[in-house]
């Protein structure tokens, strides 16, 4: 436990000092980083290798990066798999060894020499976790990637980037490891412009007057970043008192991995994923508040919520009665991911992922969880729904049709827990209480768009932080049953 909450400490000191990285340097070094390293997409195939494994696994790698200070700063989501008959084709041939050796998450920081030459050298570092699929010699580490490379300039926005990868590893409750290997990709920025800034963000006090480039000035406000830390610490801090007392009282253990597949028939997944989509929301706008800029605090609020969530799952490898669990690992980071996509990708914010919740009869009734402990709501999973809202008004005009669609109502698919009850098929019995996954089409509420955008930052936070829960509206459930709902969760139905 104790290298689990240094390793936060170190992290949390790394987080400060890249904010500080930012904020110290001269407005003309920053202008010449954002010139030549705009905002930029990256995607990498290698190889890997770990000590103690036999054979050498094939590697994927995806990055977003921003300029940051002095240098480029980037989170990357990495899997490796197993060995190199996972991409055998034909697609249709025998897919057995389709299997992940691991996967996880990483915020770099790099510097690029020579910015006008044709080859230009990085140096980069970062820190992270990975999850194993493997029982020897470790499930979870602290990883700290250290890569020497180059980019190279192919023209109309792209570098070919090659590099070379060694990575310390920290195994949970184990020992010390190490990995490598080598990699080749490609790394674009589209239309090799700057990053512009997204309009419709919270806590943005003050926007620009045009489109172009952010203004990457030494805007950082310590006072704020002394207010943020303090509140965020006292948040997190708040939180484990809840999960300890909630979850993890007096079953402290040794590390261990459970595999869950079956818990809920899956269903916690969504709520993993929105976990780790919701919390790097509020890292986000947290930081943006202390100053950091958009496109910074986008990157470094979803390293931050991943990071977050991981640090829930590893103690949940501490308790006796639960176990760390890889299917929920996954969920938290692909839930981190999408919301770096929902920000920076123009595509992916047409679409939010929302939550919904009414009390199910087991919370309302104090029947306990699976663990025989009171029943919490976060563990409801009978009350909870999960929806990707599209914002079809949006998508109609960039389509070049006419937005006849209002611009405060979306359109909704959910996937619904209200059929996770106990098993009980007796005749007459109430269809809520079978244990079945509910799917649902649903009309939504845009609150950013419903709610006047005002002078006060604290209200605009509140007016976006609502946008991310799907309110009672009417839906029509398309599996298993086929009725309308008028105003779903409540059960008034037709059909």
């Amino acid at each position: 436990m104790k290298q689990i909450r240094f390793f936060f400490f170190c992290t949390g000191l790394g987080l400060l000092f890249g904010a500080w990285s930012v904020s110290s340097v001269h407005s003309q070094t920053i202008d010449s980083v954002v010139q030549n390293h705009p905002e930029a997409y990256g995607f990498r195939l290698g190889v890997a290798d770990r000590i103690g494994n036999t054979q050498v696994s094939p590697a994927i790698d995806g990055y977003y990066e921003v300029p940051a200070g002095r240098g480029l700063l980037s989170y990357d989501v990495l899997a490796a798999f197993r060995n190199f008959s996972t991409l055998d084709f034909p697609i249709g041939s025998d897919r057995t060894d389709f299997v992940l050796e691991s996967y996880g998450f990483h915020g770099n920081l790099r510097y690029v020499l020579g910015d006008n030459l044709k080859v230009r050298p990085f140096v980069g570092v970062g820190v992270g976790f990975d999850v194993y699929q493997d029982t020897g010699r470790g499930h979870v580490s602290a990883s700290f990637p250290i890569q020497l490379g180059a980019l190279v300039d192919l023209g109309h926005s792209t570098d070919l980037e090659i590099a070379a990868r060694a990575m310390p590893l920290a195994y949970v409750g184990q020992n010390l490891g190490f990995s490598y290997g080598l990699t080749a990709g490609i790394r674009w920025s589209p239309n090799g412009s700057v990053v512009g800034e997204r309009p419709d963000l919270a806590l943005a006090f003050q926007r620009s007057q045009s489109n172009s480039a952010i203004q990457l000035g030494p805007t950082t406000d310590w006072g704020r970043v002394g207010i943020v830390t303090g509140s965020l610490a006292a948040a997190v801090t708040a939180l484990h008192i809840y999960q300890l007392n909630a979850w993890w009282a007096n079953q402290r253990g040794p590390f261990h991995v459970i595999e869950d597949a079956d818990y809920q028939h899956d269903f916690d997944k969504a709520g993993h994923m929105f976990g780790g989509y919701y919390t790097s929301y509020f890292f986000d706008q947290a930081y943006r508040w202390a100053g950091i800029d958009t496109v910074e605090s986008n990157l470094l609020g979803a390293f931050s919520g991943a990071l977050y969530e991981l640090y829930v799952e590893l103690e949940d490898g501490f308790a006796q009665g639960w176990g760390f669990s890889r299917g929920d690992a996954k969920s938290d980071i692909a839930g981190a991911a999408f919301y770096l996509l929902n920000q920076r990708v123009p595509f992916f914010k047409y679409f939010k992922y929302k939550w919904s919740y009414f009390p199910s009869d087991k919370y309302l009734n104090n029947q306990p969880d699976a663990m025989g402990e009171k029943l919490t709501f976060i563990e409801d999973y009978t009350g909870q729904s999960y929806w990707m809202s599209a914002d079809v008004h949006s998508m109609m005009k960039d389509a070049g049709l006419n937005p006849w669609w209002p611009k405060w109502l979306n359109l909704a698919v959910g996937l619904s827990g209200t059929g996770l009850g106990p098993i009980d098929t007796r005749p007459g019995h109430d269809i809520y209480d079978l244990h079945f996954l509910t799917w649902l089409v649903s009309l939504d509420y845009d609150f950013s768009k419903i709610i006047p955008e005002s002078s006060s930052g604290i209200w605009n936070f509140v007016r976006h932080s609502l946008d991310y829960w799907h309110f009672p509206a009417p839906a029509y459930e398309i599996s298993p049953e086929h009725r309308f709902f008028i105003l779903f969760p409540f059960k008034m139905t037709i059909g």
